[in-house]
């Protein structure tokens, strides 16, 4: 019972710092929360472009432990953009980062682009695209790379910056880079352009385009008119003058055959 009782009772006498923040964007709303936290945390954005005031959210639980959840507005979503939210208690803060940025294409289907990472803390690093692609530990060094990613990825520790070659349709798209330490959590989300077409196969197309909508209206207006002609030909055929112009070529076949 006593040893409970301590469990409960530390973090109210010495304070439970945030431990970790979860950062979202769900359509245009910046969403970032913290629990187990004490005492009452304050939050803190900053954020490029600016967002409106956030709006927060705090609950209590029957440790007397706080959650916190700070919701930001955002008027336009950008191709790029920064969040930051921190939890902050007494003397200690933790931040979250979400962050999109574009990659800098080196050549044909090779890009590069940098996770932020810290040189003053021990971090781990995730690269993901659809799966885990990179694994990175920089307290053990220990680095992993997914077997079909092996010859298309290079990571440099030192600096966060990563390579991506030889990639294919199906691999570019957006990659999510996350590092965390003790006191920082930085998602970064990069786009890689998809590849569109040549200028040849865009002509090409624009030309069978325009070739085929000529076809269809003409095709169209023969059917529509097709009535028309048939009536005027029948017309024509009945007419007087082509019934005596007849008559006259009879009789002179006749003429020439005596």
């Amino acid at each position: 019972m006593k040893l409970l009782f301590l469990l409960w009772i530390l973090p109210v006498i010495l304070g439970a710092p945030a431990k970790s923040v979860d950062i979202t964007l769900k359509d245009d709303t910046v969403i970032c929360t913290s629990s187990g936290v004490y005492p009452e945390p304050e939050v803190l954005w900053s954020s490029d472009p600016p967002a409106m005031e956030p709006q927060n959210t705090v609950s209590r639980t029957e440790d007397d432990l706080f959650t916190v959840t700070s919701q930001l507005k955002v008027d336009v979503i950008s191709d790029t953009y920064t969040y930051n939210c921190s939890i902050t208690t007494k003397n200690t803060r933790y931040t979250a980062s979400l962050k999109q940025q574009a990659a800098s294409e080196l050549s044909e289907n090779e890009f590069t682009f940098e996770c932020p990472v810290t040189k003053d803390f021990n971090y781990s690093l995730t690269l993901s695209f659809s799966t885990t692609i990179l694994k990175y530990d920089s307290k053990t060094s220990m680095k992993e790379i997914s077997e079909q990613w092996r010859d298309k990825v290079i990571f440099h520790p030192e600096n966060g910056t990563i390579k991506l070659s030889h990639l294919n349709q199906e691999q570019l798209g957006t990659y999510t880079c996350e590092s965390t330490t003790a006191q920082y959590r930085y998602i970064t989300q990069t786009k890689l352009p998809s590849r569109g077409l040549g200028v040849e196969a865009s002509i090409l197309i624009g030309v069978s385009i325009i070739v085929t909508i000529c076809l269809i209206v003409a095709i169209v207006f023969v059917v529509k008119n097709r009535q028309n002609l048939l009536k005027r030909f029948s017309s024509a055929r009945n007419s007087p003058e082509t019934s005596d112009s007849s008559h006259e070529m009879e009789k002179l076949n006749e003429n020439q055959a005596h």
